[in-house]
């Protein structure tokens, strides 16, 4: 396969000094690449490329140096495929269309991805019981889909869009009481409280869904930044957590046993069932609440950008497009070439090859960075301007750094990100005013999720009609 009309600098990855640095947070590699690609001309037609080779096995000894919980973990001894990490943006087309038969690029759970990584973390924090299975199948995804399509489908979110209100305005109602709001503590709870009405149909009052994420994410995220983390708290965590699926699967009134009751009429387990919906929270809620703080972060600092939003409702799918833009929930995107592939360039009249992907390698797109090139936004880039897609909301699945995937290989928690942002969101700025209390900007950090770096505090008040 080839991609023309690409002119190229190509440069070398930043290098690593020694064997304490684990390539696994990405951090450097993508301060370097922020870097690399603020000093680019300007020129439509100059991109980069950069890629990183290593494989699990240097990877996991950098990591049982750094983490003594590491130590007693045990991985199979398959080397690795190489990894490539891309910014390209004029490949991105072919990068995120994995899901088309045409396309080189497709998901792929098995051995040496991310997600078998965060699986062999799980399991060895017995976060997962044992009987709950993980299993990256074509039959699987397709099962997984079928199960998105019933509790997450629009019918559904109709259904429940009542419960999801008024979960929104009773979040807003208290925060609206207090002095100010620690936004980066209250967001989790509201996704939590959300997620715990909409499938276990009772808010989460004790917050022990809130507590039992929270440390779930807190490990995964000690681990993959190579910091040490207290697995005491993970066994009260678990509890909790295991304790309210059991309960909403023996609760007829739960959309979770209407969900289990569906998925045994196709043939599913409900050891099956209970993964799906362990996923389904694992890999929604964090990405849900990072980019809710963010959303209210970029809310409360502009009044004006409230005042415009009051009474356009509908504008309010262009807040989620520019966040997703600008901060979208993981650094980067595990995919695997199913053929060989060469980027090559064409703009001299000549095809000359100077990248090539083997079948087999890895590749991670990295979309904050793909998403801030001027090459696909020549309107200031770096900004926050939800405007730019005002009469120009193309379809999702044509954007070509959007972050969630897209087709079937969609990511799970994308429908949850969108309709539970979507509802909290509306509510805020129809009914309150908010007031950012710190000016200092923070800057995206995190291992694997994106998050900001400091806290974000606000001051909430109803507004007046």
């Amino acid at each position: 396969m080839s991609i023309d009309r690409v002119e190229f600098r190509q440069t070398e990855p930043p290098r690593l000094e020694d064997d304490t640095a684990c390539p696994c947070s990405l951090r450097p590699l993508m301060s370097w690449c922020r870097a690399k690609i603020a000093t680019l001309s300007q020129s439509i037609n100059t991109v980069a490329l950069f890629s990183l080779g290593f494989d699990l096995h240097r990877m996991h000894r950098w990591a049982r140096a750094a983490d003594p919980f590491m130590s007693s973990h045990t991985f199979p001894g398959v080397k690795i495929p190489t990894f490539h990490f891309a910014t390209l943006p004029t490949v991105t087309s072919e990068i995120y269309y994995y899901h088309r038969d045409e396309g080189p690029f497709v998901i792929d759970n098995g051995e040496g991805s991310i997600f078998a990584y965060i699986v062999d973390m799980l399991r060895d924090a017995s976060i997962t019981p044992d009987n709950i299975i993980f299993t990256s199948s074509t039959k699987a995804r397709g099962n997984f889909t079928l199960f998105l399509n019933d509790a997450l489908g629009e019918k559904r979110v109709h259904e429940k869009q009542y419960t999801l209100q008024r979960c929104a305005q009773e979040a807003l109602k208290n925060w609206a009481s207090a002095d100010k709001v620690n936004v980066t503590v209250q967001a989790r709870h509201v996704v939590c409280d959300m997620m715990s009405r909409y499938f276990f149909g009772c808010a989460d009052t004790d917050r022990s869904l809130s507590f039992a994420m929270t440390t779930f994410f807190d490990y995964i995220q000690a681990r993959f930044g190579q910091k040490s983390f207290d697995k005491t708290k993970i066994s009260d965590a678990r509890e909790k957590f295991w304790s309210a699926i059991n309960t909403a699967f023996a609760n007829p009134q739960s959309l979770a046993f209407t969900l289990r009751a569906k998925m045994q009429d196709v043939g599913l387990t409900e050891k099956e069932t209970k993964m799906m919906l362990f996923s389904l929270f694992f890999a929604g809620i964090d990405s849900t609440t990072q980019s809710l703080i963010y959303l209210i972060y970029e809310c409360a600092k502009d009044q004006a950008l409230q005042h415009s939003l009051r009474n356009e409702a509908e504008k309010v799918e262009l807040l989620i497009l520019e966040a997703l833009r600008l901060f979208p929930p993981v650094i980067g995107v595990d995919r695997v070439a199913r053929e060989d592939c060469e980027l090559v360039s064409a703009s001299d009249g000549s095809q000359t090859v100077y990248h090539k992907i083997a079948k087999g390698d890895r590749i991670c797109p990295a979309p904050s960075i793909i998403a801030r090139c001027p090459f696909l936004f020549p309107n200031k880039p770096n900004e926050f301007i939800p405007a730019r897609w005002e009469g120009n909301t193309q379809s999702l699945i044509s954007l070509p750094w959007l972050p969630f995937g897209s087709g079937k290989s969609l990511c799970p928690g994308w429908r949850l990100y969108k309709n539970f942002t979507e509802f909290f969101l509306t509510k805020m700025l129809q009914n309150y005013s908010l007031k950012l209390l710190s000016t200092a900007a923070p800057a995206q950090t995190g291992s694997f999720i994106n998050k900001l770096s400091k806290e974000v505090v606000v001051t909430v008040k109803a507004h007046e009609h």
